[in-house]
């Protein structure tokens, strides 16, 4: 899976900076919506990428990824570390972080192998189906005779 790098770092540059900003405006619901939906994209491309076959198809797009990411990243921690407030916490470098991360899922949702038409079973239309009578699961009983059943109740007369 080729995009699994691409998909740490922006998750990991996402994730930080919502925590980053989440210092400066004590908006819990905003900070749990930025670091749910980086982590819920990022999960969908991994089980994708992981359920399908490998293919080589975007291999240069998730290398550029990867590369964006880890640029992003560094730029994340000089500004942590060095107090430069135009790389942390920032808006912008969250958004390109998501940004790539949706575009690494949608690349990754488009390498998914179609099936072809041999593959698929072929399809009637509704109405050129032939009608097949279909059988019930009723069991046949032999309903009992009159003599039978009238057999004991003749000799007595009714109650009042």
């Amino acid at each position: 899976m080729k995009s699994l790098p691409a998909l740490v770092l922006l998750l990991a540059v996402a994730v930080i900076q919502a925590l980053g900003i989440y210092r400066y405006s004590n908006d819990s619901i905003t900070m749990w919506g930025q670091v749910f939906f980086p982590i819920l994209f990022a999960l969908a491309a991994a089980y994708i990428g992981f359920k399908n076959p490998v293919r080589g198809t975007f291999t240069p797009i998730h290398y550029a990824l990867a590369g964006i990411g880890a640029v992003l990243l560094v730029l994340t921690g000089l500004g942590v570390y060095t107090d430069m407030y135009w790389f942390y916490p920032t808006q912008l470098i969250y958004y390109i972080a998501l940004g790539l991360l949706v575009v690494s899922l949608a690349l990754t949702i488009a390498s998914v192998p179609q099936s072809t038409g041999a593959d698929a079973p072929a399809r009637t239309p509704r109405r050129n189906k032939k009608k097949v009578p279909q059988g019930t699961r009723l069991v046949a009983v032999a309903k009992p005779t009159q003599s039978s059943q009238g057999a004991h109740n003749t000799t007595e007369a009714p109650r009042s």
